[in-house]
Order: C-alpha cells, then structure tokens, then sequence
C-alpha cells in the first residue's frame, strides 16, 4: 500500500519536474551559485526560542561537514487538571533532552541529515502512579534534500522531516514523506505524501510498521502567494486516512498574513473538514484570526485580539500543536498552557499585553475566556480530566504569564505559568494551575 503511495507522489515529481525544465529553458534560466556554507534558514535563527527545531548547526568539522546540539532542561508542575481539590493529583518531573544533528553536503545541492534524541523523564510526583521515569532514544530526522532537482526552481526530500506551518495550526509533527517544493517568486508550491504511527510522535516508520493498520496516510497541498515583505496567502489542502479508527478527514482553508502596516500584524485562518469518523459523517468549520499592534513606547508594548471558533463538527488535522508568539521571543500554547484544547465545538476570544524590556527578551500576560458553541459533555482532546455536564456553554476563564530571554549567546531560559478557573460548564469549580521552566543550551 505504501509503495504505490509513494510511487503515485513520484510520478508526480517527474511530470512537474520536467515541465518546470522546459519552461526554465524556454526562459534561459539559470542555477543560482552555492557556496556550500550553511544558509541563515539552515542556522536556525535563535529567536523566537523553538525548542522542536533542529539544533543549529554551529560546528564545521569539514568544508562537507556540519554538526550541532542542543540541550533542553524542562521542569514542569501540572496540579489539579481534575478540578477538584480533595483530590490529590499533582504531576511534577523533570524532563531532559539531548538532540545531536549532523548535515553531510557531498555536493552543493545535495544533503543528508540527521538527528537524534536521548530523552530522560524522572517523575517527582504522581500520586495516582499514571506515569513512571523512562529514558527513550528517538530518530527525530533523517533526510536527503536534493535542491535544484532537474530545475532551480523545484526541491526534493525524501525521509523523515519536520512538518511545520508558520502557527503550528495546521501541524507540527515529524513525519516520513517524499516531499516536493517548487518556488518561483512571488509563488510557492508544496507537495507531499507521508506516514506516520497514529500513537507516535518520533518513533514514526513507514518503511516496516508494526502493522499495517497503525499507519496514517497524509496527502499535503500548500500553495502560497508572498507580496510585501513578510505578507502572504496560501491555499491549502490535506487528507488523512487512518484505518486503525475508520477516519478519513479532508481539510480546505486558507491562511493569510500581514504587515504591510506599520507597527501593526494580523492574520487569519478559515478551514473546513470533511470526512468519516468511527462511522459518522462530519462537516464543520473553523476559524482563528487575530491583531497585533505594537507602540513605540518604553519596553516596546504590544496588544493582541484574537478570536478562535470552531464548530461542532469542526476537526483540526491531529498534527496540529496550536503553538506560537504573539510579538515576543518565545512560543506558546495561544488557546491556553492549561487548557489547551482542540479546536471543536469551542469558542475562544483572546486578549494579549506584552513588552521587550530587553533585548531578546520578552513578558506576555494573555487572557482567554472559553465558551461551548453546542452544549455537549465532551471537550476534544483539553489538558483538564473532567468531563462536562452538557448543561452549559460557559467553560471558563484562563490567565497565562509567558517569559522567554537569552541571557547570554547560546542559553535561553522560558518560563511558563497559568491559571484555569472552570466555568458553569464542569461540574467541579476548583481552578487548574500550570508552571513550567526551561532551560535551551545550544552547543
């Protein structure tokens, strides 16, 4: 099955590929110098802090060779996610990740890279035991970039790789794929077919999976328009097929960004999903859309609005993480770090305040209130264990403190901190708390 998957994207890959020769012929074009070093993209830019890319790239041990790292020391406390207090649930570990990355560039269009994660988790506090330490090894990457491929204008890659949208709304996962990229400005195409493991974030294998039915088939289309400097709209469409839960979803939208003007930012995404799931027709939609403006004024003040609606019968890919920055260095979950709930059948109106009292450094205070469109018992796939009496729409407020700095070159510190007070909705009352401190050194 996956054979023909993979050849049918090839296929594809050829025809696209040859068209795109004869009209760089046709238009004399011609292929853009490389000097072999590592580009600005490749680095990695340390800001905003993303501690799911790959290590930067820092170390030249050959004119061929390149190698990075990257420690991540997260400590994270998680109470009462029950909301009730006479019931003891504290969650409290440490957490600590070593990521190794290589890149070997046997020719100036050609690369092979790789990287590697040793994960330690030693749990503090867990009375209901529901977790134990573990130390895991993972492939997180592994890739060959062919640029260039048969026309300046088209790349290749093939293995796994990060998928990685500009808000992580639509997904950010690791994923097996053969990967095509066309890019001839002011446009932008990209077109995939991957795999993944429905229950794994790393240990992804489409080549011999455990058993067939464990295998998520994707189908990626995105094509974007870039004017301006920093503004684009794109197109996309997805389809997942997942025979393990009898699901099939397809998702359409539309994605727009811009800052063309001063000072100010927004953008909006409109999707629809259509599909099965566990026999059930499903159709629904959704929207996230939001506006940044930024004052020049002592500590460089920012406000946000954002407002997020889906519909009952609104799904989200499920590679999707809901994480990114308003104007300040550091990511963050935008529907909640408590919460943090698909978006279904949810309401979220958001208002942000932020400041750069330094450079490279930044505080976020963001405020969110959540509210049911249809009054069920369910809240998909939220970080909070009750259920719902399907009585009320109000879910609740959130506070949210959001810190990131670099202290010094190559160490970036993020703290995280939150506060969910339930509504009407849950039948317990007794609010959730969240803190997180992380610690990103960079080799």
């Amino acid at each position: 099955m996956v054979i023909k998957y993979v050849t049918n994207i090839l296929i594809l890959i050829v025809l696209l590929a040859l068209s795109q020769t004869l009209s760089a012929l046709e238009n004399g074009q011609t292929s853009p110098s490389n000097s072999g070093q590592l580009t600005e993209m490749e680095k990695e830019a340390v800001v905003p802090i993303d501690p799911r890319a790959a290590p930067p790239l820092t170390f030249k041990i050959t004119p061929k060779l390149f190698f990075g790292a990257r420690l991540d020391l997260e400590a994270l406390g998680d109470n009462n996610s029950d909301l009730n207090d006479s019931e003891e649930d504290s969650l409290v570990f440490l957490r600590s990740r070593l990521n190794l990355a290589g890149l070997y560039r046997p020719w100036d269009n050609i690369d092979f890279f790789g990287e590697v994660q040793f994960s330690y988790t030693q749990i503090l506090e867990d009375p209901s035991d529901r977790r134990s330490s573990e130390f895991e090894f993972a492939l997180s990457r592994a890739y060959m970039l062919w640029k260039e491929f048969l026309t300046p204008s088209l790349n290749l890659q093939v293995g796994r790789q990060r998928f990685n949208d500009d808000r992580q709304w639509l997904y950010d996962a690791n994923l097996d794929a053969v990967r095509i990229f066309f890019n001839r400005d002011p446009f932008s195409l990209e077109m995939s077919v991957s795999a993944n493991l429905v229950e794994s974030e790393f240990s992804n294998n489409l080549i011999e999976p455990n058993d067939e039915e464990d295998v998520m088939i994707n189908y990626i289309l995105y094509n974007a328009y870039r004017y301006g400097r920093k503004d684009e709209v794109a197109f996309y469409g997805i389809v997942r097929q997942d025979p393990s839960e009898d699901r099939d979803l397809a998702f359409v939208g539309v994605y727009w960004k811009s800052r063309s003007i001063k000072d100010q930012k927004f953008w909006i995404h409109a999707a629809s999903s259509l599909g099965f799931e566990e026999s059930n027709s499903l159709m629904g939609s959704g929207v996230d859309l939001g506006w940044i403006s930024r004052f020049d004024l002592w500590l460089e003040p920012s406000l946000t609005m954002g407002f997020a609606l889906g519909s009952k019968n609104f799904r989200q890919t499920g590679l999707e993480d809901n994480n990114g920055r308003f104007n300040g260095v550091v990511k963050f979950r935008y529907y909640g770090e408590v919460l943090d709930p698909e978006l279904s059948n949810i309401m979220i109106p958001t208002l942000g305040l932020g400041i750069i009292p330094f450079d490279e450094t930044s505080l976020d205070i963001v405020y969110h209130y959540y509210a049911q469109v249809e009054k069920t018992d369910e809240l998909r796939d939220a970080d909070v264990d009750e259920d719902l009496t399907g009585e009320d729409r109000d879910l609740g407020h959130e506070v949210d403190l959001i810190f990131g700095t670099e202290i010094i070159k190559n160490l970036q510190i993020e703290f995280d901190t939150g506060v969910f007070i339930p509504g009407k909705a849950f039948p317990e009352d007794d609010p959730a708390l969240l803190g997180k401190l992380r610690v990103l050194i960079i080799f």
